[in-house]
């Protein structure tokens, strides 16, 4: 990623680029064009604008996008946790931006810290921007993955789609449910000494409860956590516009002065 500065707009825009030997590779060179086609679709204030998607004379292709003043998440949590008000804050934008993702068709499949951007602004009024669909999931779009390939990030992608390789809108409200476990206590649901060992315990075992990481954890924020990375997708939320409901639910409970949900 560069950032170059747009002379027909004179901003700054952040620019991918493509070799032109990288571009003959047809998995590079699919990867590349679906997430320009899947950014050039969405429009939202959760979602990082792509300006333009184009090849230049050198034959290097290219898309620039906004430039996002902050860090990403994945920087923040080398910090430490994330407060609880400002995690909810964060998961419940990125819900938000799923709503708009899924209505397009669209499975993210790699949801992680290092995909969310924040601004610079610090705490619950941080704004955030979903980035990287280059491996997304288009519907009806022909797979750029082999036969028993998965490509994703271990620790985050659905049970269902590492044992079939099939994933639907709620696999992704399970990675983000996961993003906001670890924003709350800097662990995750499953840990192993191995990926191996890490996809068989995903794939075979329940989610350690957000409440045994940290047992002063709310009986309603557990809840909600817990039941997002449910192992079967039929059990968490019906889609990402309910657990962004179920999110503003807790916020509004931690922020009320009657507030009566703290944990057992």
């Amino acid at each position: 990623m560069h950032l170059v500065r747009d002379l027909e707009t004179d901003e700054n825009v952040a620019m991918k680029a493509m070799r032109p030997d990288r571009s003959s590779q047809s998995d590079s060179f699919d990867r590349f064009m679906r997430e320009a086609r899947v950014l050039l679709r969405m429009r939202h204030r959760c979602i990082v604008d792509v300006r333009d998607v184009g090849e230049l004379t050198n034959g290097y292709v290219f898309l620039t996008m906004e430039f996002v003043e902050g860090e990403s998440l994945q920087d923040v949590l080398r910090r430490g946790p994330v407060p609880p008000l400002e995690a909810l804050s964060i998961a419940q934008q990125v819900a938000e931006a799923l709503v708009v993702v899924h209505g397009e068709g669209v499975v993210h499949r790699d949801l992680k810290p290092s995909n969310v951007l924040l601004t610079e602004t610090a705490g619950p009024a941080r704004a955030v921007k979903l980035v990287d669909f280059g491996i997304a999931s288009l519907s009806h779009a022909i797979s750029i993955t082999g036969t028993g390939q998965r490509l994703g990030t271990p620790g985050y992608m659905a049970p269902e789609y590492l044992r079939s390789g099939n994933e639907c809108a709620n696999s992704d409200q399970y990675s983000l449910g996961v993003i906001l476990y670890e924003m709350l206590s800097l662990r995750m649901p499953f840990e192993a000494t191995s990926h191996g060992r890490l996809l068989l315990k995903q794939t075979s075992e329940a989610p350690t409860p957000l409440s045994v990481r940290i047992p002063s954890t709310r009986a309603d924020l557990d809840a909600v956590v817990m039941r997002s990375i449910a192992p079967d997708p039929a059990d968490r939320y019906a889609d990402c516009a309910a657990f962004s409901r179920a999110i503003a639910d807790v916020r509004r409970a931690i922020e009320s002065p009657s507030d009566s949900g703290a944990s057992a």
